[in-house]
């Protein structure tokens, strides 16, 4: 409670500590709503938390629920990332599906929504792997100027691209030899060891790219001929170089793939 001149107002402060970024932003919305109405002009210089009843209790949810909710959650996302929406929502529907494909961060939620996995989806995060290369194509023609004022779409795709190659890594550790052939990585390869290749630059990028590429290996053998044959081998020692200088998880994760090129 803050005093401002004569009138007790109240100032509401929303956090996240857990959960996705996308169900945070319409709860935020609620509270914040409510929180607005005229019942906050009543309220004393105590706060009570309300009382809870001992009747309500927190049970986990069965099989069914969290497929309900899978699916539900897997429709919501589909129309969130179909053309032409706009960049921050796609980003916070690529958001929380890495959220939904980790098992450390949703448990058993993470195989049941990687089984009710609709196609388009899966199309759309490969399209954001293989079609953001437009920063390393782009000309060198640069001044200082161009620091002034960030460009909000390069922001937002730099974003959608780590998320995709996050959920990509996610989907393939959690398949098997049979699903896998429905994941459209076959032809990811270059384009992720391309992104290794600026490594220097973009540590963090280089870093999710690694770790898809560490996934399709482990679940796909013959990958590793075609990493060799693109001298995939010389590109991981030096960005396990660059981990070393900057990127803990990236000098990790390249040298885990260099002793799977070795052996």
């Amino acid at each position: 409670m803050t005093e401002h001149g004569n009138e007790n107002f109240v100032v509401v402060e929303v956090q996240r500590r857990r959960g996705d970024t996308l169900s945070f932003h319409r709860d935020c919305r609620k509270i914040l709503d409510a929180a607005a109405g005229d019942t906050t002009n009543i309220c004393s210089t105590r706060f009570h938390p309300p009382r809870i009843p001992q009747s309500i209790e927190c049970k986990p949810m069965n099989s069914a629920e969290m497929n309900k909710l899978a699916i539900d959650s897997l429709r919501d996302i589909a129309l969130v990332l179909k053309e032409g929406s706009m960049l921050d929502q796609m980003v916070l529907g690529m958001e929380r599906l890495c959220f939904l494909t980790n098992p450390l961060s949703s448990g058993d939620m993470a195989r049941i929504t990687f089984s009710n996995m609709p196609q388009e989806i899966l199309q759309k995060i490969r399209d954001t792997i293989m079609l953001f290369r437009k920063q390393s194509e782009k000309s060198d023609d640069f001044s200082i100027d161009d620091w002034d004022i960030p460009d909000v779409d390069e922001y937002y795709n730099t974003i959608l691209h780590n998320q995709a190659m996050k959920v990509m890594s996610n989907l393939i550790l959690l398949s098997n030899e049979a699903s896998f052939s429905r994941y459209p990585c076959n032809d990811l390869v270059p384009s992720l060891l391309n992104i290794m290749k600026d490594a220097a630059c973009q540590p963090q990028e280089a870093y999710h790219a690694c770790r898809c590429l560490g996934a399709i290996l482990q679940m796909k053998y013959s990958t590793r001929d075609e990493l060799l044959r693109n001298d995939a081998l010389d590109i991981f020692e030096k960005t396990q170089l660059v981990g070393k200088c900057s990127h803990l998880l990236l000098e990790e994760e390249s040298g885990r793939i260099i002793n799977s090129l070795i052996c």
